[in-house]
């Protein structure tokens, strides 16, 4: 398949103006370059009626900064939108510094559900800051899916800043956060459970990440705690080995309580 294909495509779909729900797979398409997210987000214009967009770009090489920042203008102008999926696993050109302020979608209020996997993308600390301040802007949110998995440009700095945005996010009630295989040091979750603080309606809170203390994990506890009505808890920590029996006591202690707590997923394996 080529950017021709895909356009043709695009073309059939910008009559349907009552379209609500749209999901498009082109995974290992590697011929799909940043010109088929230009034709994509002309034809998304056209479809103001959506709800629901997932979109899946695993394994397009040739995408990058460009063509995502196309989408992102796209996805601004979409009001009606609820949900947005995309998927640019292993997009190695992708470095999500072109998530700036020029398309803000501070206008988007509707949007409440947000998830991206830039699993092993080249995303940088500078990147994280830039996807850090788009988010700010979608203060509707409700759950929040991001996925830097082997992305190993990331560092604590990035991850700062990435933690300070989630507390402009009041609404949230989901967060999933995937940083297995970052380039974090060991004190690097301390700031993402600090801003965890400032929730206490969380339903769901899962983190992955393999650079973990007694500190952190302390850190993380005391930022969920005061969510009593939290449901569904994921910590993994493959691959750490720093937690002590110290954090797993801080951990146990928070545990008691969670009445309403209805699904528990712990991995410290090494």
């Amino acid at each position: 398949m080529t950017d021709e294909g895909v356009n043709n495509t695009i073309e059939g779909l910008k009559r349907l103006t009552a379209l609500q729900y749209l999901k498009l797979t082109f995974v290992n398409c590697w011929k799909v370059t940043d010109k088929s997210l230009h034709n994509l987000s002309e034809g998304l214009r056209r479809l103001s009626s959506l709800l629901s967009i997932d979109l899946n770009f695993s394994f397009c090489k040739q995408i990058t900064d460009d063509g995502v920042k196309s989408l992102n203008k796209a996805l601004r102008g979409l009001n009606l939108l609820k949900s947005a999926m995309v998927n640019f696993y292993c997009c190695d050109k992708i470095t999500g510094e072109s998530f700036c302020n020029e398309y803000s979608s501070k206008d988007q209020s509707a949007l409440e559900s947000i998830f991206f996997n830039f699993a092993s993308c080249q995303i940088t600390d500078d990147g994280l800051k830039a996807i850090s301040e788009w988010l700010k802007n979608f203060r509707s949110l409700q759950s929040i899916n991001m996925s830097f998995h082997s992305c190993m440009k990331i560092t604590d700095i990035g991850l700062n800043l990435f933690s300070g945005c989630l507390k402009h996010l009041i609404s949230l009630k989901y967060i999933d956060i995937n940083l297995q295989s970052c380039r974090l040091i060991e004190k690097s979750l301390n700031s993402l459970g600090k801003s965890l603080q400032k929730f206490n309606s969380l339903l769901l809170v899962n983190i992955s990440s393999p650079k973990v203390t007694d500190e952190s994990m302390n850190s993380l506890c005391r930022g969920i705690k005061g969510n009593s009505s939290l449901q569904s808890l994921k910590f993994n920590f493959n691959g750490s080995g720093s937690i002590t029996d110290k954090g797993l006591n801080d951990l146990a202690e928070v545990l008691k309580s969670f009445n309403s707590l209805q699904s528990v997923d712990l991995d410290f394996g090494l």
